[in-house]
C-alpha cells in the first residue's frame, strides 16, 4: 500500500487571519492507514465511496485544529479521486482517526494507496467542551466493545458527533461508526459501540460541536 505525506499551504481569510502552528509537527501514521468502500452519509446524502482512515496526533502543547486531505491512488500511483477535508480538534498530545472520504463520495475498488496532506493545523484558544470520560473497553468474544460517557461542560445544549475507532492486532483501524448526540445543559450520557470481529483495541472520540 503506497503512502505519501505533504504539508501544503492553508488559504488566508480576508477578513481573519488564523494563528497557524507548525504542520509539519503533526504525526500522520501513513503507514497503518487503510482503505475502504463501503456506505457513507445517511438519507438522501447516503452513497457508497471511497475513504481512508488515518490517524494523526498532535505532539505539541497547544490546542489544534488540524485539518488533513488527500487523493485515492491505484497500484500504479495514478491518482483516482480526491478526499474531501476533514477537520478535527486534538488537545496536546491527543490522537484522533480521521476518516477521509472520496470528495465526489464515489468508489474506487482499484485503490490499493493515498496521499496524505496536512493542509492546516490552527492554534485554539479553549479544549474542548463536550468531552468523553470514564472510557472503558472490553472482549466480547472476538471483538471489542468500547463504552464510555460523553459530558456536555458548559451551560448551553449542544450537538456533538461521537465516534469510536476500532484496530485490529497489528494496529490498523479497521472501522470507525459514529453517532451524533444532542445533550442538554452540563448534561452527561452513556454510549457504547461495538467492534468488528477480529478487533482488539478501541478508542473514542468527538469529531464536530455544535451550540
Amino acid at each position: 500500500m503506497s503512502f505519501f505525506l505533504a504539508h501544503t499551504s492553508a488559504c488566508e481569510k480576508e477578513t481573519w487571519k488564523p494563528k497557524e502552528a507548525d504542520r509539519s509537527q503533526i504525526q500522520v501514521f501513513g503507514e497503518k492507514m487503510t482503505i475502504h468502500t463501503g456506505s457513507v452519509g445517511e438519507g438522501e446524502h447516503q452513497a457508497e465511496a471511497s475513504y481512508v482512515l488515518v490517524d494523526a496526533q498532535n505532539p505539541g502543547d497547544k490546542q489544534l485544529s488540524v485539518t488533513l486531505t488527500g487523493s485515492l491512488l491505484d497500484a500504479n500511483d495514478k491518482v483516482l479521486g480526491t478526499l474531501d477535508r476533514q477537520s478535527l480538534h486534538l488537545a496536546p498530545g491527543q490522537l484522533k482517526t480521521f476518516a477521509l472520504v472520496d470528495d465526489h463520495q464515489a468508489a474506487h475498488p482499484d485503490a490499493t494507496g493515498a496521499t496524505i496532506e496536512v493542509s492546516s493545523a490552527v492554534e485554539l484558544d479553549y479544549s474542548e467542551q463536550i468531552i468523553i470520560t470514564d472510557l472503558h473497553e472490553y472482549k466480547d468474544g472476538d471483538r471489542v466493545v468500547v463504552k464510555a460517557y460523553i459530558k456536555n461542560t458548559i451551560g448551553r445544549i449542544g450537538k456533538v458527533l461521537v465516534f469510536a475507532t476500532f484496530y485490529a492486532a497489528d494496529g490498523r483501524p479497521m472501522k470507525r461508526p459514529s453517532t451524533l448526540f444532542t445533550l442538554e445543559r452540563n448534561a452527561q450520557r452513556g454510549v457504547q459501540f461495538v467492534g468488528p470481529d477480529g478487533s482488539v483495541r478501541a478508542t473514542m472520540s468527538t469529531g464536530d460541536i455544535v451550540y
